[in-house]
């Protein structure tokens, strides 16, 4: 077995720059740490990213495995997890050699490193690594804000993919809703390759045999795929009430869910004058709506009344928790001006030991750290693996629970006391970097959030 390739699907093909990616080098850095202590080529080292629920545990676990126990298997939260023998030594020439010595070193390694470890635990068969807090909120904000829209994208770019799909009617009134759903599929697979550094072409003489071919349809080809072609079929749209096949045009069901964002709306007290407010807030909706599950699988929509319709409210709720945001940094901005607050400090000058809530710390670790890795893994290797676009709405679903109880509990902007001044700037830079990731994600769902709601 080739053991190089093998290790490059363990760490999801991420070499990049130190700055670039900071988790995946991390990881892929212990990797190499730890296969030196062992001196043995037969050892492999794969990683899944774990921050518990305590405030105290935040550490990364990378497991160790030899070669002929390793199997790599897809989960729905986007990352990797490794199915394993539970070995408490690793075999090195026929005998067991003990990790403990490979790993002590680490945390004074790792002090030049984006993310440092605090310290190190040898676990039985995984290591548990304990990360700076601190460091990662100094190291990964700056550099999310740097990126901004680049951030969760590959600039290296790394093959050619030719992308098509079954041409459909011109018109909402002549498409079915199964086919709508082909059509924002067809859209978010063009900007995840895009994304992951592929060039997009949909055929032509620029193609070449050995281009991977990826096309997107409702039925299989009648025609055999090559060892090249890959076919990406999009399940049924189905009625939750009947659960039969939904029999609605899609401008009939873009209709309907304008008019229950509409009567929503009402409930709230929150309609506005003009109708492109509900036009792009029910087309955004309907959007995550459609996308939300694996490609392939049945998709059932309820049709029933609006404030019982968990799917469309579902969807409002990533919308309005971005809204909440941008209406955080705009009332902020608001008071700088009028002179209530004092400029926001450089990021450079702000003491990230204040962000002491478990909240901030999920953010960062669970949603804004591992956005690149999440854009990667949607596509992956797109000659084997499968497409798993659908993790981007999973993703906007949890990042909107996790702020809206953060949201809630958690008081942004304070009263203007000094002693009070250098926590909100703290916040308000991890929610500049919250939104910033917040844009990114929805712009691949092709949706411009509202900045108002």
């Amino acid at each position: 077995m080739d053991n190089s390739n093998l290790l490059q699907v363990c760490v999801n093909d991420a070499v990049y720059d130190l700055i670039k990616l900071p988790l995946n080098e991390v990881i892929n850095t212990v990797q190499n740490e730890l296969r030196k202590g062992t001196g043995s080529p037969d050892v492999v080292f794969t990683s899944s990213f774990k921050f518990p629920q305590t405030h105290d545990e935040r550490y990364l676990v990378v497991y160790k495995t030899e070669i002929p126990t390793l199997d790599i298997t897809d989960c729905t939260d986007g990352l990797n997890v490794v199915n394993y023998s539970k070995i408490r030594t690793v075999l090195v020439n026929g005998r067991g050699f003990s990790l403990s010595e490979a790993v002590t070193s680490l945390p004074e390694r790792s002090k030049e490193w984006p993310l440092s470890i605090d310290r190190c635990v040898l676990q039985h068969n995984k290591v548990l690594l304990h990360l700076n807090r601190i460091r990662g909120f100094s190291t990964l904000l700056p550099h999310i804000l740097r990126l901004g829209c680049k951030y969760g994208r590959c600039c290296t770019r790394q093959a050619k993919v030719i992308l098509t799909c079954k041409s459909l009617p011109g018109s909402p009134d002549n498409q079915s809703v199964r086919q709508l759903r082909l059509q924002y599929l067809n859209s978010l697979l063009h900007s995840l390759l895009d994304a992951n550094g592929y060039d997009v072409l949909d055929g032509g003489d620029d193609c070449v045999d050995s281009t991977v071919h990826l096309h997107v349809a409702i039925r299989s080809p009648e025609q055999p795929c090559t060892n090249h072609e890959k076919v990406i079929l999009v399940g049924a749209v189905t009625s939750r009430v009947s659960d039969k096949r939904l029999e609605l045009s899609a401008a009939e069901f873009l209709r309907r869910r304008h008019e229950d964002v509409r009567q929503l709306a009402e409930v709230k007290g929150a309609l506005p004058a003009g109708a492109e407010w509900l036009a792009r807030l029910a087309d955004a909706a309907v959007r995550i709506e459609l996308l939300q599950a694996k490609p392939s699988s049945e998709l059932c929509v309820d049709l029933c009344e609006p404030q019982d319709n968990a799917q469309l409210r579902g969807a409002l709720f990533v919308l309005y928790n971005y809204t909440r945001i941008s209406t955080i940094l705009r009332l902020f901005a608001d008071k700088v001006r009028e002179g209530v607050y004092p400029s926001l400090v450089p990021i450079e000058e702000v003491d990230f030991s204040l962000l002491k809530q478990q909240e901030e710390w999920n953010l960062l670790s669970r949603y804004l750290l591992t956005f690149p890795h999440l854009v990667e893994s949607c596509i992956g290797n797109t000659r084997s693996r499968p497409i798993c676009s659908h993790r981007i709405c999973l993703f906007l679903s949890e990042l909107s629970r996790v702020y809206s109880g953060y949201y809630r509990r958690v008081r942004i902007l304070t009263e203007p006391h000094e002693h009070l001044l250098p926590v909100m700037f703290a916040r308000i830079h991890l929610l500049r970097a919250v939104e910033n990731v917040f844009r990114n994600a929805l712009s691949l769902l092709d949706i411009t959030p509202l900045e108002h709601m």
